[in-house]
Parts: C-alpha cells; structure tokens; sequence
C-alpha cells in the first residue's frame, strides 16, 4: 500500500483589526483523501510574552534567551496589549532602581496577557496546555483582613505525569530526547 503524504500548514485568521486578535490554525491535510482536521495552535510566543517579544541567543553565552518588551504590557489606551484598562499606564517610571517592585505586577501582565488571548472555553482547543479563568473574589481575612481576595485558576494539561507537577518538557509539542538544535 502506497504511503499517502502528510503536511502540515498554517493559517492566519484575522479577526477584527488587530495583529493581536489573529488565530493561528494548523491544518493537518492527508494529500490525495481530501480529508483534514482542524486544531488550534498552542499560543505563540507573542501571544505570551508580548508583540514584541524577542528570541534570540545570547552573544555572550549562547544560551536561548527571551527578550520582553515592558510596554506591551500597558493598556491598549496608551500603547501596549493588555485589555479593559487592567495594564500598566506608563512602564517608563519602571528603572532599575524600582524594577524588583515591580515584579510581581509584570508577572501578573503575562498571566493577563495569556488569558486574553487563550481560547475563549477550556475546551475550545485541547492543544492548549495552560488555560487560566477567573475563579471569583472573596474577602481577605486574619493579616489580610479588608484586602479583596482574587483567584485565577490556572489548568495545566499532560497526558503523561498524574503526581505533583508536571515537568516543562510536557508542556511542549516537542519529543523529550529530540536532539538540541544547532
């Protein structure tokens, strides 16, 4: 029996205006069946980190590195990403003087930045390894008695580990002894 070759390619689907409303589809198409499948795509880096995040290596070591750019995370209003007013106003009073107490809100910017641009359901695309969704608001009590307590709940996938945490080779689409690339 004849092997029936099989590619693999994409396509972008705008909606709206914006770059950062795009979806990226993977069409899995077995040439000479006429059939395909649809998936979505795992979120991209950009879609993670910021338009204008940046891969690269590092001249100096040459160890894989990724670069973000701060503004992506301020308000769509004055430039960046992040939707509904919930991003930074201005990243320029951010310096390395004050970067520290600034890290927890950046890492908070990603965790926006990934919700909104997931897939709208947890099961709309199974591909998606991390899906975060709102898990409500509560009141502080003890220490943090007057605070208002905000829960996101963060689903990670693995068809592989069921104790603990899973390790981050999972999460990619990746084989785990595929070779370094050169």
């Amino acid at each position: 029996m004849e092997k029936i070759p099989k590619t693999q390619f994409y396509l972008i689907v705008n909606i709206g205006n914006s770059k950062t409303n795009s979806i990226i589809y993977y069409f899995n198409l077995l040439l000479g069946t006429g059939e395909f499948f649809l998936t979505m795509a795992e979120l991209t880096l950009n879609q993670v980190f910021g338009n204008n995040a940046l891969f690269s290596n590092n001249p100096g070591t040459g160890e894989p590195q990724v670069t973000i750019a701060l503004g992506d995370f301020q308000n769509v209003t004055n430039g960046g990403q992040i939707l509904n007013g919930l991003g930074f106003n201005n990243v320029g009073q951010i310096d390395s003087t004050n970067v520290n107490d600034y890290a927890i809100a950046i890492f908070y910017a990603l965790i926006l930045l990934v919700s909104q641009n997931q897939a709208a359901n947890i099961n709309d695309d199974p591909e998606q390894t991390i899906f975060i969704s709102d898990g409500g608001k509560t009141f502080g009590t003890g220490a943090r008695d007057g605070q208002i307590r905000r829960r996101a709940n963060v689903d990670i996938f693995s068809d592989l580990n069921i104790n603990g945490f899973p390790d981050i080779d999972e999460l990619t689409n990746i084989p785990f002894n595929a070779p370094p690339v050169q």
